[in-house]
């Protein structure tokens, strides 16, 4: 059976969500799910971008880790209720070693 294209989480969100600022806080880490899949396979999240709206501006922040930065932290601080998060350019380590761009997640603050 081919692996399918892995997902990136934030807990146990994936794709476009709504996550409550309260939970946000609590994330400290990205993972990769491998949904429909019968087999248990590690993906490891090796680095990522959040982007965060400021007034007019998009401020990014990059992970060279699975790690949420404490600069990623402090853009998050940031929201309030109705803005967007974007999780982009998500790279994962496949179970074969190679390292593919995997989707990333759009999060509207509850």
């Amino acid at each position: 059976k081919k692996i399918p294209a892995p997902v990136s989480m934030l807990g146990d969100n994936s794709g476009e969500c709504s996550i409550s600022y309260a939970l946000l806080q609590k994330q400290t880490q990205l993972t990769a799910g491998l949904p429909n899949f019968d087999f248990d396979m590690k993906v490891e999240i090796v680095s990522f971008k959040i982007s965060v709206k400021v007034g007019d501006l998009w401020i990014e922040a990059v992970s060279d880790s699975n790690q949420i930065t404490t600069k990623q932290k402090e853009l998050i601080a940031k929201v309030k209720s109705g803005d967007r998060i974007l999780v982009e350019e998500v790279m994962a380590k496949m179970p074969d070693g190679s390292t593919r761009k995997i989707s990333g997640i759009i999060v509207k603050v509850k």
